[in-house]
C-alpha cells in the first residue's frame, strides 16, 4: 500500500517522445510526476521511467497514462516496473479508454465497454492482450474492487489491478481506466 506521493520522474532521448511526455506533465492534476531532460538514478527514492518510442504517437501517450497511474494517491496493490514491463511485452500498441457512470452502474459499464472495444479491435485484427484496470476516485469495499478485476478476468486477458484512491475528493465519483495491450 502507499499513499500516492511516489514522485514519478519520466526521461526520453527521443524528442517527440519527450515532448509527449512534457505535456501529459503539465496537465497531470494528481502531482508526483515530472519531466527531466537528462538520465538521472533512483537513489533520491524517485522512481525514474524512461520512455521509448511506440509504433504510435497515441500508443506512447498511453503508455505514458499508464505509469502515471501507478501508486497515484492510495492504492492496495503494489506495480512496480516489472508489472509494466510484462504489461508492454503483451503489445505492439497501447490504447486508453476511460469508463464513467454511477456506483450501480460501473460495473455493467465495465463489461459493456470492454466487449465493445474487444470487438472493435478484433474488426481490425488486434487483440486485446493485457490491461491495467486502474480503479480511481472515492474509496470502494474490497469486494467491488474484486468485481471489477473478475469482470476484466472473464474477457480471458492477462490483468494488472491498480486502485487511486483518493479520500479529500468529495466531487468524483468512482471510475475506471483500462489501459490496454493491443497485438495482432
Amino acid at each position: 500500500m502507499n499513499d500516492g506521493k511516489l514522485i514519478k520522474r519520466f526521461y526520453s532521448p527521443d524528442s517527440a517522445v519527450a515532448q509527449l511526455i512534457e505535456d501529459a506533465v503539465q496537465i497531470w492534476p494528481h502531482g508526483y510526476c515530472e519531466h527531466t531532460t537528462s538520465y538521472q538514478s533512483e537513489s533520491d527514492g524517485c522512481w525514474f521511467i524512461e520512455i521509448s518510442p511506440q509504433r504510435d504517437s497515441e500508443s506512447t501517450r498511453s503508455v505514458i497514462d499508464a505509469y502515471m497511474h501507478i501508486g497515484c494517491g492510495f492504492s492496495y496493490v503494489c506495480i512496480d516496473d516489472q508489472d509494466i514491463k510484462s504489461w508492454l511485452s503483451n503489445g505492439s500498441q497501447f490504447r486508453v479508454v476511460t469508463i464513467q457512470g454511477g456506483h450501480k452502474e460501473l460495473a455493467f459499464n465495465l463489461w459493456g465497454v470492454l466487449q465493445n472495444t474487444i470487438n472493435t479491435y478484433k474488426s481490425h485484427g488486434l487483440y486485446v492482450k493485457g490491461v491495467i484496470l486502474t480503479i480511481m476516485g472515492k474509496e470502494i469495499p474490497l469486494d467491488e474492487i474484486d468485481l471489477y478485476v473478475s469482470i476484466v478476468q472473464g474477457f480471458e486477458v492477462d490483468i494488472i489491478p491498480n486502485t487511486c484512491f483518493f479520500f479529500d475528493d468529495q466531487e468524483h465519483d468512482t471510475w475506471l481506466k483500462l489501459h490496454l495491450a493491443l497485438h495482432s
